[in-house]
């Protein structure tokens, strides 16, 4: 049987079921089998429903000591969080920078190499002549010189080839499309030449 009172201590000898504070007053009515409940024992359990779930002092304790332990310890590793990850981001972009800063010297120094070896070389008697003998020896040399220059040749201003550098034999710029055409054309349909 569960007890109506918050403060019930089980007593099997004397088979209470109230604690002292909540006992009812009884008063017999006309059958004589009903107790009839006073206004000091209402007041009582609208006191005992309100009660908050208490804690003893080592639960107390023991919350206490791990909020003064956990909110410092998740402080510092929130803001030591915060600045490695600046820390780390500013790291990033330095490098990023510099890596960009270093390509873009790179480019500009290998593009202007190139462009003053083509102005150098197009001021040449042999290029202006536009002999394909007189600069195929130009356009050797070019490519023993520069060996990253796998290929130099001259374009007329009709687009044709006028001298190479491997001696082979002259390409229009439609006989390059073309084969570029069909070699795109086999390769998407699976064929093979």
């Amino acid at each position: 049987m569960r007890p109506d009172c918050l403060n019930f201590l089980p007593d099997l000898r004397a088979r209470r079921h109230w604690c002292e504070s909540c006992l009812p007053d009884t008063a017999p009515d006309d059958s004589g089998a009903q107790a009839v409940f006073t206004g000091r024992l209402k007041e009582t359990r609208v006191k005992h429903e309100r009660r908050w779930l208490r804690f003893g002092i080592l639960p107390k304790l023991f919350i206490t000591m791990a909020v003064a332990m956990l909110v410092p310890l998740g402080t510092i590793w929130y803001l030591d969080y915060r600045t490695s990850v600046d820390h780390l981001s500013r790291d990033i972009e330095e490098r990023l920078s510099a890596q960009a800063d270093s390509a873009a010297v790179y480019v500009n120094g290998w593009l202007d190499t190139n462009l003053r070896m083509l102005r150098e070389n197009s001021r040449l008697n042999d290029m202006v002549s536009m002999d394909p003998v007189r600069q195929a020896r130009v356009l050797r040399a070019i490519v023993r010189e520069y060996p990253y220059i796998f290929l130099a040749h001259t374009v007329l201003p009709d687009g044709k080839n006028a001298a190479r550098s491997d001696n082979a034999a002259m390409i229009t710029p439609a006989a390059i499309f073309m084969s570029d055409f069909r070699s795109n054309r086999a390769t998407t349909t699976g064929q093979t030449r």
